[in-house]
C-alpha cells in the first residue's frame, strides 16, 4: 500500500485500494493508529479478501465491512467502511469506496443492500 494503482502482494490482486487509501487520509486526516489498522486491513484483503466483510446481494460481487479496530466513541461514534468488487476469474479486488461514517450504518446510509439477511 504505497499509492497508485495495483498491487499484488497475495493470492488476490488489490486495485484502487492506493487511490482510495490516498484520498480518505487526505479528506479525513486520520490519527496514525487508525490509518495503519486500515492500512494493515487493506493489505489482509491480498490473502482473505472477504474475512469479516459482507455480501451486497444486490450488486453483484460487491463486498463491504466495517473496519475492525477503527470503531470510536461507542455506539453513536465513527468506524471506518470500505466496499470492494470481487473479480474471482481474476483474483482481483477493486476498492469502490472508502470512508468514515457515523454509527449506526444504516441501510441506505452506506448502501441500501447493507442489512440484507445473508440467506
Amino acid at each position: 500500500m504505497t499509492g497508485g494503482g495495483a498491487e499484488q502482494s497475495g493470492p488476490w490482486q488489490l486495485d484502487k485500494f492506493d487511490d482510495a487509501l490516498d484520498n480518505w487520509r487526505a479528506l479525513e486526516q486520520p490519527d496514525e493508529g487508525t490509518f495503519r489498522t486500515v492500512v494493515r486491513w487493506m493489505a489482509a484483503r491480498a490473502d482473505t479478501p472477504t474475512d469479516g466483510c459482507r455480501r451486497d446481494r444486490r450488486i453483484p460481487r460487491h463486498w463491504m465491512a466495517e473496519i475492525s479496530g477503527t470503531a470510536t466513541g461507542g455506539p453513536s461514534g465513527t468506524v471506518v467502511v470500505c466496499s470492494f468488487l470481487m473479480f474471482e476469474a481474476e483474483r482481483r479486488l477493486q476498492c469502490t469506496n472508502l470512508g468514515t461514517l457515523t454509527r449506526p450504518v444504516t441501510a441506505g446510509e452506506w448502501d441500501p443492500a447493507w442489512d440484507l439477511p445473508d440467506d
